[in-house]
């Protein structure tokens, strides 16, 4: 705890490595903390460590007062402290913070809204009510609750493609039909050792209501290897009322989930090779997916682990299993361009490129990123393997190439080929 009437209010050492820098400012933030009624208490063993975390009590009105942590960033003051909820406010805030962290969201994205010559204090002067009651002005950004999601499961190598334009209208639950592709499984370091963990993309082709009828289809575009996929499963999804955040209890969080909904019990397992199963499941709620706009937001629960977990063999302790989320991505006709609506016009375009070198062949490359219908290569150059020539790096990123066409994100029309 630190004395604010004491007359000595920076000690000499140790201090954050940007007071060695900038010195006084240390001084400066607990100053300006004092003066609004604030007694911090400093993380020492992050101080001693060059690091300055506080943690402290901020009254947001006469009736609320909230626990804040602030940690200050190396590059601090160019860069902004990150400021975390700890208590205050039950529930907490859906929007501007992040459910695992608590840390939460204070400016825009543009980092110049930010003013090195702010204190810490300044920032939740002037932005803390509007952040955790969503009012003021803010950016035209929407905040999927798949954004969350999506950053738990990165690591597992799997994702499922959905479309933002599906609605299922009324229906609570059902069926999803799914093709996918699987690799091998991806190494993860976790508390208790390493897990293998089930590499699975696909992408929803029918979602089905639980009599059977077929309430939407594909129809966007796909990666090459998706679009040839052999393997198919059913997963049982069901409707939630309420959006559906991550918590900091993930695994107990997915179990409660999977055994709220007993629709979600038909999940069966399937094989995935070398005694390792997995099964998935589906849980649809309303999440906003644009400024102002609410849709449907998915999340797919995968459980996976020895065949024995699923199948307990008799007389022996069962194997145990574990729960992942996968990554949900947006890939419908509506959702390509979506984010950079300038380039949406490509989706319609054909276009030529002559020469797939240094200038080329990045070219290429980004216009069937950003979704041009059909993409037509010319290279008379032959690449060699001891080519020393400058334009070769470029070259074979596509490869050699003689009129044909970069397999890519959709198939053409007009001739079958695969084009982005």
């Amino acid at each position: 705890m630190v004395d604010p009437d004491s007359s000595v209010t920076t000690p000499a050492e140790p201090v954050p490595r940007w007071e060695k820098r900038y010195p006084g400012r240390l001084k400066y933030e607990l100053d300006a903390l004092y003066a609004a009624g604030i007694t911090p208490e400093i993380d020492e063993p992050a101080r001693a460590a060059g690091r300055l975390s506080l943690e402290f009590d901020w009254p947001l009105d006469t009736a609320t007062t909230l626990r804040l942590q602030a940690v200050f960033p190396d590059a601090y003051p160019h860069f902004r402290p990150q400021v975390f909820l700890l208590a205050g406010l039950d529930p907490a805030p859906a929007r501007h913070r992040s459910p695992i962290e608590g840390n939460l969201c204070l400016l825009g994205r543009d980092t110049r809204q930010w003013t090195p010559g702010w204190s810490l204090c300044t920032l939740l002067e002037k932005q803390l009510a509007d952040s955790v009651r969503g009012t003021g002005e803010e950016d035209q950004q929407g905040e999927p609750a798949e954004y969350w999601w999506n950053n738990l499961g990165r690591n597992s190598g799997s994702y499922c493609l959905i479309d933002s334009g599906w609605d299922v209208g009324d229906t609570s639950q059902g069926t999803l039909h799914l093709r996918y592709i699987q690799d091998q499984t991806v190494k993860v370091e976790a508390e208790n050792g390493p897990i293998h963990i089930p590499a699975v993309r696909a992408y929803v082709e029918e979602v089905r209501a639980e009599d059977g009828q077929v309430l939407h289809q594909w129809a966007g575009p796909l990666p090459i290897d998706l679009a040839d996929a052999k393997n198919q499963l059913e997963v049982p999804w069901v409707r939630s009322k309420d959006t559906i955040l991550p918590e900091p209890q993930l695994d107990a969080q997915l179990k409660k989930l999977r055994q709220d909904y007993s629709w979600l019990q038909r999940a069966r397992p399937r094989n995935y090779g070398s005694g390792l199963k997995f099964d998935l499941c589906a849980l649809v709620y309303p999440s906003e997916l644009a400024f102002g706009e609410t849709g449907l937001g998915w999340c797919f629960v995968m459980v996976f682990g020895h065949a024995h977990g699923f199948e307990p063999k008799k007389n022996k302790a069962p194997k145990s299993l574990r729960i992942t989320a996968l990554p949900v991505f947006r890939a419908g006709p509506g959702d390509i361009g979506s984010r950079v609506p300038a380039v949406a016009f490509l989706k319609h375009k054909r276009i030529l490129v002559v020469g797939v070198g240094g200038v080329g062949a990045p070219v290429a490359i980004e216009l069937a990123r950003n979704g041009c219908r059909t993409l037509d290569l010319v290279e008379h150059d032959i690449l060699e393997p001891g080519k020393h020539d400058p334009l070769a790096a470029g070259r074979s990123r596509l490869g050699s190439t003689q009129n044909r066409r970069l397999a890519g994100f959709s198939r053409s029309p007009v001739s079958g080929n695969r084009s982005p």
